[in-house]
């Protein structure tokens, strides 16, 4: 008869977790006219260190901007970063989203911490806001016989540069 054969081993597991970092935002406060510059982030909490490529990308308002490319891995312990530049936005709240791992190229310990969200408040520097300004009166006080020079402005209060012309009007007794 055959004896049975037995085969002892071990395998080590390797383990890794992706998770995304916080975003930096530059201006950090933008409006509808700047061109925002946004950086995201990958780090792998390890414990053990990523030495195949993966990709981490990021959308704004679920419309996708960019996929970084970490073709070296990633160390235990360490962060990447991109950056994507010359970005418009309207103004209003814009919802950034980075997804680290994004096409599951990496098996992780934790599968579900690869999505950071986070609201960018983006103002509104297109408005207008016209306002009368003060009156000079030359001379000061007039008498019936002087010739009267009457200055007037207009004041834009608001944040927009008004690139177009416009008409004001002196009314003396309503004429």
């Amino acid at each position: 008869g055959s004896l049975p054969y037995y085969i002892k081993g071990a395998f080590a597991s390797i383990n890794y977790n992706l998770v995304p970092g916080d975003f930096t935002v530059t201006p950090s406060s933008p409006s509808n006219a700047d061109s925002i510059t946004i950086r995201y982030r990958a780090t792998n909490l390890g414990p053990d260190s990523i030495t195949s490529s993966f990709n981490y990308k990021l959308y704004i308002d679920n419309q996708h901007y960019q996929t970084c490319n970490a073709n070296n891995g990633l160390s235990s312990g360490s962060t990447g970063f991109c950056e994507r530049s010359g970005i418009q936005l309207s103004a209003g709240t814009h919802r950034l989203k980075n997804i680290v791992d994004a096409d599951n190229q990496i098996s992780e310990t934790n599968e579900n911490d690869n999505i950071k969200e986070q609201d960018l408040s983006v103002r509104d520097v297109s408005g207008f806001d016209l306002v009368p300004g003060d009156f000079t009166i030359t001379p000061s006080i007039p008498t019936e016989a002087d010739s009267i020079t009457v200055r007037y402005q207009a004041t834009n209060l608001g944040p927009g540069d008004i690139t177009t012309s416009f008409n004001y009007k002196l009314y003396v007794d309503d004429v």
